[in-house]
């Protein structure tokens, strides 16, 4: 018979007729199991043998009336919770919501390792089954007990992980493999030996899983690994290195090693691609010097030669008949200023006078002769665009406004275009030995 320290609530209530020294002595004395309600024995299921218990503290050892009433005031998850640093689960992510003080492990396989390592000695499956279902927060814990319903009876530990790792699994798929090695970058710090052993393994893991795309996915983690490099480097590299990304990692170090003046900072690198990108998309600019010049067949119907066309003539002069709003100013653009020279205020006048070599008949931008100073000979319209017009004398300005009929063309004498825009000047240009003698 073992005999354990009882304390007074357990021992036996003393009669009326007892005294009070014989009720403090009674309530000091052994007692026996007797003593013990049936309840506990149901509690701790044992039959007439020493009270043991396992717990994460303890090993097996006979419990004094202490221990008995420290586990019947405390519930179960107390007990368990005497395990210290382990992380709670609550579906994959760090902190559940309705715990925010507690620390979850977001890996599933990790958290039940965690609780094999912890339960190696004096655990039993329903033990590791309970502090599992302690543990577990929110969803992972409605699981779990499915889980354990579903492992039989008595469950087993090994069957209730293999069923909660379905619901949680923590490998990662093929496409989710891919996907990282198509995005990586090296990171901040990250050596280029570091770099290449990461886009290794994804490579690795990725032929394992499926050996068909092995050769795809080899040839990724080369191209991979040689955005990293400076663009000099890539002219090292053949074809048939490109199979074998450990050819490309051996060249590229000793690229580096030779040249120390290499740059593989990922400033750099991306400052370089940037200036590459940026010449390939940019037009072929063509030299001023190697632009074709303008055509020298052309005929002068002023002066009947051969190099420019009227409107740049030195022997052009105003002609009577021609417009009278354009006698003495294009379309009134000497109206209310004073003449500077003298020579645009009456008819017969020239109204052209240039800035540039100081004579008539033609303007700053037609001069033939180099430009003086800062004298800027090309005008561009702000309304077509063009050159070698100013947006006052813009004709399709004009033709929007209903002002083309005021136009006359000064070589054939036909209204609603200039001689820039003649037809027949245009015809004799393409046929030189014709002169039109103006009928």
């Amino acid at each position: 018979m073992y005999r354990i320290e009882c304390p007074a609530e357990v021992a036996r209530i003393p009669t009326e007729s007892e005294d009070s020294d014989s009720q403090e002595s009674n309530a000091s004395t052994n007692c026996s199991l007797e003593t013990i309600p049936d309840l506990w024995w149901d509690i701790f299921d044992i039959d007439n043998s020493p009270i043991k218990m396992n717990s994460p503290t303890s090993t097996n050892t006979v419990v004094n009336t202490a221990d008995l009433s420290d586990i019947i005031k405390n519930n179960t998850k107390n007990n368990y919770a005497r395990i210290n640093t382990l992380f709670h689960f609550c579906g994959g992510r760090g902190k559940h919501p309705e715990f925010p003080n507690l620390t979850c492990e977001k890996n599933a396989v990790k958290w039940l390792e965690e609780i094999d390592s912890r339960t190696k000695d004096n655990w039993d499956d329903i033990g590791r089954i309970e502090l599992a279902t302690q543990y577990a927060l929110g969803s992972a814990h409605d699981y779990i007990k499915k889980v354990i319903k579903e492992a039989g009876t008595p469950p087993s530990w090994q069957e209730v992980k293999k069923r909660f790792s379905r619901i949680y699994p923590n490998e990662i798929t093929e496409d989710i493999l891919r996907v990282k090695l198509g995005e990586a970058k090296r990171g901040v710090g990250e050596t280029l030996t570091d770099f290449f052993i990461r886009l290794d393994t994804l490579g690795g893991t990725l032929a394992e899983k499926n050996p068909a795309h092995k050769d795809v996915d080899t040839r990724m983690v080369t191209n991979r690994f040689i955005t990293c490099l400076p663009l000099a480097f890539r002219t090292y590299i053949e074809e048939d290195d490109m199979k074998d990304p450990t050819t490309v990692f051996l060249k590229a170090m000793k690229h580096v090693n030779n040249n120390p003046q290499c740059k593989l900072s990922d400033a750099d690198v991306y400052r370089e691609t940037k200036q590459t990108v940026n010449v390939v998309a940019e037009p072929n600019k063509i030299p001023i010097g190697a632009r074709p010049k303008q055509r020298t067949n052309q005929i002068c119907f002023t002066c009947k030669k051969p190099g420019h066309l009227s409107r740049n003539c030195y022997h052009r002069t105003n002609r009577p008949g021609n417009n009278p709003q354009t006698q003495y100013g294009r379309r009134g653009q000497w109206q209310g200023q004073s003449s500077q020279h003298g020579q645009f205020k009456g008819p017969g006048m020239t109204h052209k006078h240039c800035n540039n070599c100081g004579k008539n008949n033609h303007e700053t931008r037609d001069c033939l002769l180099p430009p003086r100073g800062n004298i800027t000979i090309q005008s561009q319209c702000e309304h077509c665009g063009r050159n070698n017009h100013e947006s006052r004398d813009c004709y399709s300005l004009l033709r929007r406004t209903n002002m083309a009929s005021t136009i006359q063309c000064e070589h054939c004498g036909k209204g609603g275009h200039e001689v820039k825009d003649c037809f027949l000047l245009l015809k004799e240009q393409k046929n030189p030995l014709r002169i039109y003698n103006g009928k």
